[in-house]
């Protein structure tokens, strides 16, 4: 897979102390990040508490959705540790994607990888479902 170090150059490296957040569920995306050493955590804050997505852990990137689709950030992320990130400012995420295609190719390898962590997530947790029903609905009609 491509290195990270194609998005160095171009790009600030960042440090975040252990329990700063780095973007908040809602804000605009300005930028992402590319995790080099440390652990951040994803959660989603519609309701309190927040709930945990996912523990993101080096080489992974964060805040990529808000970049790529003009959306508002869909989640909130903190560091869990003292982390080294490679900011990634959109305007010019966009222009190493034009000049590097091995650098569009990470970020979408990455992507894809975090689809299928969602896809096995909910398949599992639809079939947790479907045997927690079963089994509540035996339960009921050992109660008749």
């Amino acid at each position: 897979m491509t290195n990270y170090f194609l998005f160095e150059s171009e790009n600030e490296i960042v440090e975040a102390a252990k329990g700063q957040v780095l973007m908040r569920q809602g804000e605009p995306g300005t930028c992402a990040f590319l995790l080099v050493e440390g652990k951040l955590k994803v959660e989603l804050e519609k309701k309190p508490p927040p709930v945990f997505i996912a523990e993101i852990t080096p080489i992974d990137i964060v805040g990529e959705i808000a970049i790529l689709s003009g959306k508002p950030r869909c989640a909130t992320v903190t560091a869990i540790e003292n982390s080294k990130l490679i900011r990634l400012e959109k305007s010019r995420l966009k222009f190493l994607f034009r000049r590097n295609p091995e650098a569009a190719e990470f970020i979408v390898k990455l992507l894809c990888a975090k689809l299928i962590g969602a896809n096995e997530f909910i398949a599992e947790h639809c079939e947790y479902e479907r045997q927690f029903s079963g089994e509540f609905k035996k339960w009921m009609e050992m109660e008749d």
